[in-house]
């Protein structure tokens, strides 16, 4: 469910909606009685999400149905017979008997959260939002699932594949599957951040690497992987100095034509307080920080997030900046200063490419 509201008026009140804000409106009750609607609205709904444009404003509030969760299945040990094919699936019980398989082979890591309710899912599909596809063999058995989403208008972002049964074609059905569905798509990039042991080789290209914190202190490292759909005619990306050489060898190394555009910011007029969205996982196994409002305080909200999330153990911190926008892109500088590092490029996953920083914890 969402909600959308736009108005024309200065941006400058709401700050009040930032994770740390609470702490901030607590030390002075008065002065901030004004700003504890915003408060609410940001605590009351699962997300939200501001733009700004010219004086308008717009503000959309979204509020999750809360679905039931499901156990998870045995894998059966029937053997496959015939022939297998792989078709696009939307009937519920499909869907959810290959949710609880998969939560049962493999670690939660490789899977969405949402496979634990797979209402969402099935919703999601009737939807458009959301998509599936199922290996079956002649006798109606589920042998392995894949599934993906839209996440923008040139990236697909895809989950799997998901291995139910014994047999080496499955894998390769279900990316073959997968690609020729997206292939009617305006979709330029697809790419994974949890592909598991079962992608088949030679599909796809290495994006990064990630050192991902454990519960346990441990490291694993993610392996994220990405493949083009089409040719990419490139794009121009704005970025501070020193993120520079990190682009460019990213660009070359994932062979993405880029026009590179310096950007630091020249003493325009801005707001006195920013404001950043924080989406926070499951677990407190990681949070995602991205900015929606820039404003002179930038640095200082940074910083009261990043010892915000720390104080309250979250393992993995994230920071995801857009390049097709400027004030963004010159970011790049407070992030290193702050403890940041630009970990990998998501290409074309906004109106340009995203840099999604890691929190390298100094204590950790």
């Amino acid at each position: 469910i969402s909600a959308l509201f736009q108005f024309e008026s200065s941006p400058d009140g709401l700050w009040a909606m930032n994770l740390t804000a609470a702490s901030e409106i607590s030390q002075d009750l008065d002065q901030g009685m004004a700003h504890m609607g915003l408060l609410l609205a940001s605590r009351v709904t699962d997300r939200f999400f501001i733009a700004l444009n010219g004086r308008t404003l717009s503000v959309t509030l979204f509020q999750d149905i809360i679905y039931p969760e499901i156990e998870k299945a045995k894998a059966s040990s029937t053997p496959l017979r015939g022939i297998l094919s792989a078709e696009a699936c939307s009937d519920p019980a499909d869907i959810s008997h290959a949710c609880a398989l998969a939560m049962a082979l493999y670690p939660e890591t490789l899977y969405p959260k949402s496979f634990r309710t797979p209402g969402n899912i099935i919703d999601r599909i009737s939807q458009g939002r959301f998509h599936a596809g199922l290996v079956k063999d002649e006798a109606g058995m589920t042998a392995g699932m894949i599934c993906w989403q839209i996440p923008s208008r040139r990236t697909v972002e895809f989950y799997g594949p998901y291995l139910f049964s014994k047999g080496d074609s499955i894998a390769q059905l279900l990316i073959d599957h997968l690609i020729n569905q997206v292939a009617r798509t305006e979709a330029i990039t697809l790419y994974s951040r949890a592909a598991g042991p079962d992608l088949p080789p030679g599909n796809f290209e290495p994006l990064a690497a990630l050192a991902y914190k454990q519960s346990n202190g441990q490291k694993e490292t993610r392996t994220l992987w990405f493949r083009h759909l089409r040719e990419d005619m490139g794009c121009p990306v704005w970025t501070h100095p020193v993120l520079g050489p990190f682009l460019k060898e990213t660009y070359e190394r994932l062979f993405l034509i880029r026009t590179i555009r310096e950007y630091k910011g020249q003493g325009e007029n801005r707001p006195a307080r920013s404001l950043l969205g924080t989406r926070l996982g499951a677990d407190k196994k990681e949070a995602f920080i991205r900015p929606m409002l820039d404003g002179t305080d930038i640095r200082e909200n940074i910083e009261r997030h990043i010892q915000l999330l720390v104080n309250e153990k979250y393992l993995n911190i994230f920071f995801t900046m857009d390049l097709s926008v400027g004030w963004q892109a010159a970011m790049g500088k407070i992030l290193t200063e702050t403890g940041f590092e630009p970990a990998y490029v998501l290409p074309y996953a906004g109106d340009s490419d995203k840099v999604i920083f890691q929190y390298a914890d100094p204590d950790a």
